[in-house]
């Protein structure tokens, strides 16, 4: 098991976009949040599910993509 640690940044991206859905619905912006959260849960017990990100070259670092529909 690994442990996922979040930029302040990061967290701030996910406040804006979840501010950003909330304009048109509060209920859209909660499941988005919560399922971008959950994607990335999935990594600590699965931390290779997602690729490698080419400019780090480091394999502690790496790119999960969730697509997100209703």
């Amino acid at each position: 098991m690994v442990q996922i640690t979040w930029t302040d940044s990061a967290l701030q991206d996910l406040n804006d976009i979840g501010d950003y859905i909330a304009k048109n619905s509060l209920r859209y912006a909660e499941i988005t949040v919560v399922r971008l959260f959950e994607t990335v849960d999935i990594l600590e017990s699965h931390p290779y599910v997602g690729v490698m990100v080419p400019d780090f070259r480091n394999k502690s670092i790496g790119n999960c993509i969730k697509a997100i529909t209703e």
